[in-house]
């Protein structure tokens, strides 16, 4: 929370800014279970291959109770 990376200048920042009165932000606000490892990777999807999507996997496997979050754009179903 509190952080913006900027990915393209031609997208507008989240619909939702956050400011001091909106905190605190909890991982329940962004769908994250509340005792969970999250990695975290915000690249867009057609950067992730079949390789890098394999190595996510073994990761998450190896650490119990992690998680992946990544971004979505667009109407991009990779996400899910």
């Amino acid at each position: 929370p509190h952080t913006y990376v900027v990915n393209d200048y031609r997208q507008q920042a989240v619909d939702h800014t956050l400011q001091d009165e909106d905190l605190p932000v909890t991982r329940e606000h962004y769908g994250l279970p509340p005792d969970a490892f999250v990695f975290c990777n915000f690249n867009q999807q057609y950067k992730v291959d079949e390789e890098t999507l394999q190595d996510w996997v073994r990761v998450l496997n190896a650490v119990e109770g992690s998680v992946l979050w990544l971004i979505r754009f667009g109407t991009s179903k990779a996400a899910e």
